[in-house]
């Protein structure tokens, strides 16, 4: 879904952008294109879940769980209407990047001998926001944004065995669910048309919960929490 909207997205944004920056005009309509890319991170008590799951199994015990917390590639592409002077309506299309994660379980019957599964998590988001601004100088400009945002989490595991020699990969349908989008931003004006942006956007609570199931099905991965710092460029037709 979100993952062909970026893909797609960020080269023609890229294009209008640099289109319009070498035709820039001297006055500003009410639509602009936005691009930009960045760094994503990501936030979960990965551990607390993967523990409360298996709490009062009897097949598993906990023996250790961890993930990756920052430094995936991200990116975002969006189409703005200002509405007012101060406030837009943004559609946007934001890939938040990989989170790779390992969790480990023991067998009571058999304690020496362990299931590790490591899995990655990638989320797409299509996002629907009002977005206010406020002017600081003549160039320089807050930004601040909530809305909705439709999200597609993808999960895939590796699951490996003590003593088994062939570990199992397994890719799982995507989770799509419907969350609260918020950010904060600032952007640069270079001139009436092209300005510098840079934004902060977080999405909580996508996915659920580890539950020991997904040692064998793969329904409840994981509940985490996604960020992306990001700079980039918009172009105002």
């Amino acid at each position: 879904m979100t993952t062909t909207a970026f893909q797609l997205g960020l080269p023609l944004a890229t294009l209008a952008l640099l289109a319009g920056a070498a035709h820039a005009q001297t006055t500003a309509g009410p639509f602009y294109v936005e691009a930009s890319i960045g760094m994503s991170h990501f936030n979960g008590d990965y551990a607390k879940q993967v523990r409360d799951s298996v709490a009062n199994s009897t097949v598993f015990k906990f023996a250790s769980a961890s993930y990756d917390s920052c430094g995936n590639l991200g990116g975002r592409v969006a189409l703005g209407w200002r509405a007012l002077p101060n406030l837009a309506f943004e559609l946007g299309s934001t890939e938040f990047g990989r989170i790779d994660s390992r969790a480990s379980v023991s067998r009571l019957q058999a304690p020496e001998q362990l299931d590790v599964i490591k899995g990655k998590f990638r989320l797409d988001a299509i996002t629907l926001d009002a977005v206010g601004m406020l002017p600081v100088t003549d160039k320089f400009t807050a930004i601040a944004r909530v809305g909705v945002a439709r999200t597609e989490q993808k999960y895939s595991q590796t699951r490996t065995v003590t003593n088994e020699a062939v570990p199992v990969f397994t890719s799982y349908p995507a989770n799509q669910q419907t969350r609260l989008h918020w950010g904060v931003g600032a952007q640069y004006a270079l001139n009436a048309n092209v300005a510098l942006v840079a934004n902060y956007e977080r999405i909580e609570n996508v996915g659920h919960d580890f539950s020991s199931r997904p040692i064998d099905k793969g329904s409840r991965a994981g509940t985490f929490g996604y960020g992306l710092m990001s700079v980039g460029m918009r172009y105002t037709f």
